[in-house]
């Protein structure tokens, strides 16, 4: 895999393949996916999705398809550079902790490039598999 040759969902099942293999916090393994499928939504919803991250734009959520689990890892991109992120759990209406919560989960868990996670797919051996997974892969649109 080369990074500048990957189209979207070839770089989005690579950082589930990334993130798993490194045992980022709270992402799904892959193999859930690889077994499943995923389901990439294209923002994260609502009017402040933007108080979610502080770094990056336009957010990827990833979820496993017919499970409903997932839903609080996602990712953005400022063009080379790609941040996953852990979102906090939503806070409940009058709860005065929920901006504390949101500002603490708003810092990416990990930084990285498109190039390293190509190079981190291809030291692997783990093409083929990336491969299958962007292609049992569905992109929405967040509402």
């Amino acid at each position: 895999m080369q990074a500048n040759s990957m189209n979207q969902k070839e770089k989005i099942a690579a950082v589930i393949y990334y993130a798993s293999a490194n045992n980022i916090r709270n992402w799904e393994k892959f193999t859930l996916y690889s077994q499943h499928g995923a389901i990439a939504q294209q923002g994260l919803g609502g009017n402040d999705e933007h108080r979610y991250y502080k770094q990056g734009s336009n957010p990827i959520e990833v979820t496993i398809s017919g499970l409903g689990k997932g839903g609080a890892e996602f990712f953005t991109t400022d063009g080379n550079n790609v941040y996953l992120y852990c979102m906090a759990g939503v806070p409940m209406e009058g709860d005065d902790t929920g901006d504390a919560t949101i500002e603490h989960f708003s810092h990416p868990q990990v930084s990285t490039t498109w190039s390293d996670i190509a190079k981190f797919v291809n030291n692997h051996h783990a093409g083929k598999q990336v491969h299958d997974l962007a292609n049992n892969m569905q992109v929405t649109q967040a509402k």
